[in-house]
């Protein structure tokens, strides 16, 4: 009867130890992007550095009249400065402005340094 028990509790334990190895719990906030970017952890994709990135630790801060003091517009140079991609908390795309010597434009938006801030025009 000791030898069946302890065959039956061998094969329980086997039992939960396989399928402990096939489940798989979804990480909380494990989602990712369409480019790998773990939002969650404030990762956001960034095409002028081809790259996932945080825009509070990899850009600048840009003052911008359309945005109430809560939030922050973010300005993310490519790494020759040529571009620079705009994070606006008022919209879902991100506008790429090019350098033309001075300032960075798209035509419509205008970014230039103003003594030690970053300005964006319109």
């Amino acid at each position: 009867m000791k030898k069946i028990s302890l065959m039956a509790l061998a094969l329980l334990f086997a039992v939960c130890i396989a399928g402990c190895k096939t489940h798989k719990p979804e990480m909380v906030g494990g989602t990712k992007d369409a480019h790998g970017c773990l939002g969650a952890a404030g990762y956001t994709w960034s095409v002028v550095l081809n790259s996932c990135i945080r825009t509070f630790e990899d850009g600048v801060k840009v003052e911008d009249a359309k945005c109430n003091p809560t939030l922050a517009s973010r300005a993310v140079f490519s790494t020759d400065s040529a571009k620079v991609e705009m994070f606006l908390p008022y919209q879902d795309a991100q506008p790429i402005l090019l350098h033309d010597g001075k300032k960075w434009t798209d035509g419509t938006l205008t970014l230039e340094k103003v003594g030690e801030k970053w300005v964006l025009k319109r």
